[in-house]
């Protein structure tokens, strides 16, 4: 089998992701529009590495060259400009749900996934990269049983957990997996004057970003810059590959969700709720969730990431992290980021 490498200007794009798509488990997180994306907005640098045998292409994956420290120091003004020195100087490996293994055959995935995780090390010293970071498999995808504790030896193994809801059952069965007291608050929200917006232009963003900000403040929690969405809009939205979602009350935004998907599967990410909302049991997140959820069965997507929780969660912030998302009914998924160091 022979492991090669791929930068973005030899790679053929279209025939790339209609191999991501081949695979129920490809996810945005493997496409090119996630790396066009954080090359021109992290300034992350995209590989392509490609398994190949003697009958064709056997997987893929999606990687990134970052700095060791890099989203520490992006969007700090005097910071940012150290970007380039520290990813030329202490070099990281990074991808996300990957590598995709094409095919059925389970000893044969195994045997692609082996070595790939040997392949990959071997290129990271060749190229004298310092280490890999939080490196994924596919999460709906059980690719971890496949690969033998001692196959990755030279590999740190943490595990992280998610909840995944399946958007292909039944509407009816969706909202009964949720606990009472959900459905409780989605009819007390109905009942009021909230509505759930799906964005459509970049004047809403400008609105959405403000409420961020806000919210950011309230929570004492940091916020990427306008520029981050804007770049999401272009590169992500305009492919039919992100969403913005807001509930709105008297005018107002007071909740905020967005979405990532490709080849129906949606993930969560930049989830806001306003003290506002909180304070006077508005229920906005509730609801925003819920419509988003019903947007993902009108969109036939098969599944929806709620983005990832600690599976023992070490103190009441995380904990309440963990049971919002467990109450929405999804499964309960287990698996495990990867660390190199060399």
């Amino acid at each position: 089998m022979k492991f090669e490498v791929f930068d973005a200007n030899s790679i053929d794009r279209k025939t790339w992701n209609e191999r991501v798509a081949s695979v129920p488990e490809g996810s945005v997180f493997q496409t090119t529009f996630w790396a066009d994306l954080l090359q021109d907005y992290l300034l992350y640098r995209p590989l392509y590495f490609v398994l190949k045998d003697d009958t064709g292409v056997q997987g893929e994956c999606l990687a990134f060259i970052r700095g060791i420290v890099h989203q520490g120091l992006f969007e700090r003004p005097l910071l940012h400009l150290m970007i380039p020195a520290v990813q030329k100087a202490f070099p990281q490996l990074h991808w996300q749900e990957g590598p995709l293994v094409f095919g059925k055959d389970l000893e044969k995935k195994a045997q692609c996934l082996k070595f790939f995780m040997q392949s990959v090390i071997e290129f990271a010293k060749k190229n004298k990269i310092k280490s890999i970071g939080n490196a994924t498999f596919p999460q709906i995808a059980d690719y971890n049983s496949l690969v033998k504790e001692e196959d990755l030896n030279l590999w740190v193994r943490k595990k992280w957990a998610t909840f995944i809801i399946d958007l292909e059952e039944e509407e009816k069965i969706l909202w009964e997996r949720l606990k009472p007291s959900t459905r409780n608050k989605i009819r007390n929200a109905n009942k009021t004057n909230i509505s759930v917006k799906r964005l459509e232009n970049e004047n809403e963003l400008k609105q959405y970003q403000s409420f961020r900000e806000a919210s950011g403040k309230e929570l004492k929690r940091r916020v990427s810059s306008y520029d981050n969405l804007l770049y999401m809009w272009r590169h992500l939205k305009l492919n039919n590959c992100c969403d913005f979602f807001a509930a709105f009350f008297e005018g107002s935004i007071i909740a905020s969700l967005g979405l990532w998907y490709f080849n129906k599967n949606m993930y969560e990410w930049g989830v806001y709720n306003s003290r506002y909302a909180s304070a006077n049991r508005l229920h906005a997140s509730d609801i925003l969730k819920w419509k988003v959820i019903e947007f993902g069965k009108n969109s036939d997507f098969n599944y929806y990431n709620l983005a990832g929780v600690n599976p023992q969660p070490p103190d009441n912030k995380e904990k309440g992290i963990y049971e919002f998302k467990q109450k929405w009914g999804g499964q309960f998924k287990e698996y495990w980021m990867y660390d190199w160091r060399g």
